[in-house]
């Protein structure tokens, strides 16, 4: 791999590319670049007295190591800002020293090249994504989730959508701050996050208390923004930023989804959250303010629960031993606070969230089906319901929230009533054909005191052939088999008229029973 030439250079590093490197901080800050990323790339070559820097009308030189530290009279120094500190201190009292923007390679600021590399990877980025706004998101729910320690030091190749476990801090450890969230704060980043299968996110307002080393995230900010829309983001910012200063707090931290899989961060997200913590921590310990980021995941498919996997994190940053390194995510352990009510200001944000989303027909059909039958509503409910307030009346909030969303309202079946066959019961009974052709109701079934003559007789005639047959079947039983045709035929009459004398005895012996009881 060659380094970058003189008329390459030339053409990279003009103005424009001042100008670049801020527009690009957002993606790639001066942290995330060293020296040794230059290097892989080809942007810079190792050698002896490449490296050199002028102060006070004194030039130092120093040799470029293969590895990308710097070697100066016998001592090695891992970044152009140490190496600089320590020039500088040579001739005063110098506390500090930016390395890259004083630091010179081949006569050249370091800035300059790392404003190549940051292109670079802007164009990289660009060739892989697409400007198709109609594109459906995609539901990912195969994700794999790394170790930190797995994930080889920073490289250009990396996928920064690769998911790294966010783990909690280990026995002897503490986290660095406390944290209290109010409950109404989490309602609303969970609703926000239950609206779209495409990721959303927003910002935390709230206090620092540095006397109790405790942060109060207050309120929460959703950032109104689709690709249909990105050229209103900056005034979606500023909305924000005004709406802070009138609620009387400070930028404390940030939230985003990740919607169909799990809430662990990605390398973009620890990237992301690490320099948030550095732009939020201040000049001096007076203006420190901690800075905390929070994950939701509504429909993680692999999830066997409804309930949305809320991930609080910050970022442990590598050492300067290890500046190649990603940060290491760690879970934060926090505090709810429970409100009797929800704010007045809690039904206004989520309209004015539906509303934008609908209004560019991003807003996802929660009538549809999640899984296993399980509608998005029912899921975006289940999450809910237990952070909000006992005093709130339940029915009324999902019945606003039901109308909000456009969500309908499921009615229990009726039990399945038995079905009576009508067409039976006027064949059997002609006082049954009577009613039905009378269209009136179906009475109760008739009893035996109420049994026409028609019927009785139908009933004696099913008597006598039943007995008919059972005699038969006796009568082969006890007959001869050398009998002759004509004796079995006469034995057969005999049981035959006798078998009839009994049921018609038992026929008049009902009949009197009935007329008794008449």
């Amino acid at each position: 791999m060659t380094s970058v030439t003189s008329e390459q250079f030339e053409r990279d590093s003009e103005a424009d590319d001042e100008a670049f490197i801020d527009e690009t901080t957002k993606y790639h800050t001066k942290r995330t670049v060293t020296l040794q990323m230059l290097l892989s790339a080809g942007i810079l070559e190792p050698g002896k007295d490449l490296i050199s820097i002028d102060y006070l009308g004194q030039k130092f030189t120093a040799d470029l190591l293969p590895d990308g530290k710097i070697k100066h009279f016998g001592s090695t120094f891992f970044t152009p800002s140490a190496w600089a500190l320590s020039c500088k201190k040579m001739i005063s009292d110098k506390k500090s020293g930016c390395g890259w923007n004083t630091v010179k390679y081949k006569g050249r600021k370091l800035d300059a090249y790392k404003a190549i590399w940051l292109k670079r990877c802007q164009r990289k980025r660009d060739s892989t994504e697409t400007d198709d706004e109609d594109t459906k998101p995609v539901v990912d729910v195969n994700k794999k989730v790394f170790q930190h320690n797995v994930i080889s030091n920073r490289n250009i190749e990396h996928d920064l959508n690769t998911l790294i476990e966010c783990v909690p801090w280990g026995v002897g450890k503490i986290q660095p701050f406390m944290v209290s969230i109010n409950n109404s704060a989490l309602l609303m980043i969970d609703f926000h996050c239950h609206l779209s299968l495409n990721e959303v996110c927003g910002y935390l307002g709230g206090d620092w208390d540095s006397g109790s080393n405790t942060m109060t995230v207050k309120f929460t900010y959703p950032c109104l923004n689709v690709p249909q829309d990105s050229e209103n983001a900056t005034a979606c910012e500023i909305n924000i930023q005004k709406q802070m200063i009138k609620d009387n707090v400070k930028l404390v931290g940030w939230y985003h989804s990740h919607p169909t899989f799990e809430a662990h961060p990605t390398l973009r997200d620890i990237d992301n959250q690490l320099d948030y913590q550095v732009a939020l921590r201040g000049n001096s310990e007076a203006t420190y303010s901690p800075c905390l980021a929070i994950i939701s995941s509504p429909y993680d498919k692999k999830s066997l629960a409804l309930d949305s996997n809320m991930m609080p994190f910050w970022v442990v940053p590598p050492s300067e031993q290890k500046a190649l390194e990603y940060g290491r995510p760690m879970m934060m352990h926090y505090t709810p606070i429970v409100e009797q009510t929800l704010p007045a200001e809690f039904q206004q944000q989520a309209e004015r969230i539906v509303n934008y989303y609908r209004s560019f027909r991003a807003l996802l059909d929660l009538n549809l089906i999640f899984k296993d039958k399980i509608s998005y509503f029912d899921a975006l409910k289940t999450s809910m319901m237990a952070r909000i307030p006992q005093s709130e009346n339940k029915e009324d909030f999902w019945n606003w929230i039901r109308e909000l969303l456009n969500v309908k309202k499921v009615v229990p079946e009726a039990p399945v009533q038995p079905i009576v066959n009508a067409e039976m019961k006027k064949e059997e009974n002609p006082m049954m054909r009577e009613l039905i052709e009378q269209n009136t109701s179906l009475p109760p079934e008739p009893t035996a005191a109420k049994i026409e003559p028609e019927v009785m007789e139908t009933v004696k005639k099913g008597e006598v052939k039943k007995e008919e047959q059972a005699m038969e079947v006796n009568n082969d039983e006890v007959t001869d088999l050398t009998m002759s045709d004509d004796k079995e035929e006469k034995v057969k009459e005999e049981k035959t008229e006798e078998k009839v004398e009994q049921v018609t005895e038992r026929s008049v012996e009902s009949e009197r029973k009935s007329e008794s009881m008449e």
